[in-house]
């Protein structure tokens, strides 16, 4: 019989995660919960969640990596694992991981087989929006989430608020 861990359905799968706030991490511990072997790549300085139990759930099930992406033996360290990767996973911002060297098309050329996937909050064919920065309450107002908030908020007597839960990371 095999160990519980050879028996998820991604075993084997090689991901790397280059995920930050939560739509790459929560998208990286999907992989790792279903038996990927994800590695997190984090600032030197560790996550960018300062509050252990949310770095314990976005980095569940995953080995992280702490890396400087602006240094040539950073980079170096992150190619290894990029060149033997089956996905990559990154949200920044527009164009971040161009200026970093990691942009799809030089994933591609080193290891053509990797998936890339790319988690911008806007479509890179949206001309309007595609440049913006793209977090929770961005998203939500420009789907239109907010537009009716105010109204069906004085039906129960009580300001606008923000749900209390992550609807569109």
């Amino acid at each position: 019989m095999l160990p519980a861990h050879e028996c998820k359905p991604l075993h084997g799968i090689r991901v790397v995660d280059f995920g930050c706030y939560l739509a790459g991490p929560l998208v990286g511990r999907i992989l790792a919960d279903a038996g990927a072997s994800v590695t997190a790549i984090t600032p030197p300085g560790g996550p960018l969640w300062k509050h252990a139990h949310v770095n314990h759930a976005l980095l569940r099930g995953k080995n992280v990596l702490p890396v400087d992406l602006k240094s040539d033996s950073g980079k170096k360290s992150v190619w290894e694992l990029v060149s033997t990767a089956d996905v990559l996973v990154e949200n920044f911002a527009p164009g971040v991981m161009a200026r970093l060297g990691f942009s799809s098309d030089d994933v591609k050329r080193a290891n053509p087989a990797c998936i890339y996937l790319s988690l911008p909050g806007f479509a890179s064919t949206d001309e309007e929006f595609k440049e913006l920065k793209a977090f929770e309450a961005i998203v939500m107002t420009q789907s239109g989430v907010y537009c009716d908030m105010g109204l069906n908020r004085k039906f129960i007597i009580s300001p606008p608020a923000l749900p209390r839960c992550s609807i569109s990371s």
